[in-house]
């Protein structure tokens, strides 16, 4: 885990030497992501009881899409702004001593991006 951020952390620290903003420059781009269940990030099944009643809630792949735009400012700072839409998708399992019972449900939500760049040369 550590090994991995120190990787991270060592590439974007050396790309930074390489890169510059683009003054005056206005770009649009399109964003689509898939969304995957995953351990790693505890997005595994959740289960819990309540009232001798045990339920199971599992996410399945789910995507988000949009769009971005980008304000070159200066030379060496950009701004950056976008909204998306995300669709997450998930199974539920209820069972009870004399009912068990399955299902799925989706939750819709935007997400909205604000960001700040600057770039050192």
């Amino acid at each position: 885990m550590k090994a991995v951020q120190s990787i991270i952390i060592i590439y974007l620290i050396s790309i930074t030497t390489f890169l510059s903003a683009q003054q005056n420059i206005t770009t649009f781009g399109f964003v689509l992501k898939p969304i995957f269940p995953s351990k790693y990030f505890r997005t595994g099944p959740i289960d819990f009881t309540v009232n001798n009643v045990d339920f199971k809630i599992t996410q399945q792949s789910g995507f988000s899409f949009g769009g971005v735009v980008r304000k070159g400012i200066t030379k060496s700072l950009s701004m950056e702004i976008g909204l998306n839409f995300v669709k997450r998708i998930y199974d539920l399992e209820i069972t009870d001593s004399s009912f068990t019972g399955k299902s799925d449900f989706k939750i819709i939500g935007f997400s909205q991006g604000r960001e700040m760049f600057i770039v050192t040369s």
